[in-house]
């Protein structure tokens, strides 16, 4: 079982410098965050058809956050990251092997 993180939009670094890795993965996918000017992110999982698996609220400073999806079927999934206005600011392309 391995999981794939492609980008597919990337934040604008004056805004949020964000990493999401590892590739590929089992369980975890991180996502650091090295600089922001936001004072909250969402980080939204959403299956390809676009129903929402999970939505969460994160503090915007420097900082890592490890993402379970050691329960989640196999298949290909989009990782949302947004501003407290619901703006999207990049999105990453899961795929669970």
């Amino acid at each position: 079982i391995s999981t794939t993180v492609v980008s597919v939009v990337e934040p604008d670094p004056e805004l949020l410098n964000v990493k999401v890795y590892p590739n590929p993965t089992s369980e975890l996918v991180f996502i650091d965050i090295s600089h922001t000017l936001l004072n909250w992110i969402y980080l939204e999982l959403y299956e390809i058809q676009g129903k929402l698996i999970s939505k969460e609220r994160y503090v915007g400073i420097n900082n890592r956050i490890g993402l379970n999806i050691a329960e989640i079927n196999s298949g290909t999934y989009l990782l949302n990251i947004k501003d407290e206005n619901g703006k999207l600011l990049g999105n990453y392309k899961l795929i669970k092997d």
